[in-house]
């Protein structure tokens, strides 16, 4: 008697070797892409916050009466440039006025007033950076906006 004998498929050892350089290659692409997928995540956190903070700002300084020096809600002065700190979250404003370690963001606001006599917009610049303890101009990064106040 015969035995059938049934063809068995299987890999050969070059294809096998073949496979594993080629995911191990995909892998090692994929790991390294990793860390710029990280700061570009980071960046986006940061960018987010730094806008939300901006929003903030404007629509203090833009609910705040015309006789007013101060915001009422955030203490922004609108009579001088200031500088204020911020913590991750973007708070407490303006009660960290020096750098701490908890501070975040940096933000700069440059009041440019109308000329006296004259109904023009007083302008300020708002300018949010991070790290906080770096100068705005070295700064990893720093959104900008200017507001238009009609304070006459």
């Amino acid at each position: 008697m015969k035995r059938d004998r049934q063809a068995r498929s299987a890999f050969s050892l070059v294809e096998v070797t073949l496979s594993l350089a080629v995911a191990g290659f995909a892998l090692i692409a994929l790991f390294g892409l990793l860390p710029v997928g990280f700061n570009s995540n980071q960046s986006a956190i940061h960018q987010t916050v730094a806008a939300n903070i901006l929003t903030t700002i404007a629509a203090d300084l833009r609910t705040t009466a015309a006789g007013e020096t101060i915001s009422q809600r955030l203490g922004i002065s609108l009579k001088d440039s200031s500088t204020y700190y911020l913590d991750e979250s973007g708070g407490p404003f303006p009660a960290l006025q020096s750098p701490t370690v908890a501070s975040r963001y940096r933000v700069t606001t440059t009041i440019t007033p109308a000329p006296t006599g004259q109904r023009v917009a007083t302008m300020v610049s708002v300018v949010v950076s991070w790290p906080a303890a770096v100068d705005p101009s070295s700064a990893a990064g720093h959104v900008t906006s200017f507001v238009g106040l009609d304070r006459n």
